[in-house]
């Protein structure tokens, strides 16, 4: 694989990256057809230029001893339940967003400071993963994914979602629903419940 995100993808007018919650216990739509459950619930990314969307996640892959790009993974939306994910999507710039696709790219090659090529459920794990892209492009990785399981933060999130959608007639005129956060709005939140 010579890159996981083409240098193609870039946009001149940014995009979004939009980060997905999955806690354990969600369902598992395997690529094969079988069904499992998420016994540790999963924390992904997926990013979108206006013409086409990218899932990307990090995990174990086929195994914990290949690292790189076995732990990429590219259809997390597809095999994780949608109706239990918890996501939001912020607004990328057209100057930020080749650093987010760079982060993605260089993840598995092990060029990111202070981040392994190698998966470690304990100290490189998904979270880990999104934390880091989140911090290139300065939206606080650590703020928005406060905790170290995807439990912990769904349930963040969800109070989240929740407070900001109680108060959603206060934030003035914007053109849709925005989630604030820390100085930042956010376009779009999903809740299924």
């Amino acid at each position: 694989m010579d890159k996981i995100i083409p240098a193609s993808f870039n946009s001149s007018d940014g995009g979004w990256v939009t980060i997905n919650v999955a806690k354990s216990g969600t369902k598992l739509n395997n690529p094969d057809g079988s069904v499992d459950i998420s016994r540790t619930g999963h924390v992904w990314m997926t990013i979108d230029n206006s013409e086409q969307k990218i899932d990307v996640g990090w995990s174990t892959g086929n195994s914990l001893k290949t690292g790189g790009y076995d732990n990429i993974s590219l259809n997390d939306s597809e095999v994780y339940d949608k109706s239990t994910v918890k996501s939001f999507t912020a607004s990328v710039s057209e100057v930020k967003f080749p650093y987010l696709v760079e982060c993605i790219n260089d993840a598995p090659l092990g060029k990111l400071p202070e981040f392994s090529s190698n998966y470690n459920l304990l100290t490189n794990n998904c979270i880990d993963f999104v934390r880091t892209c989140l911090d290139t492009l300065d939206l606080g990785g650590k703020s928005m994914l406060p905790h170290f399981t995807p439990n912990g933060n769904f349930n963040s999130l969800a109070k989240l979602i929740d407070k900001n959608f109680d108060t959603a007639d206060n934030w003035g005129n914007c053109s849709g629903p925005h989630l604030k956060y820390g100085g930042l709005a956010f376009i779009h939140f999903f809740s299924p419940h």
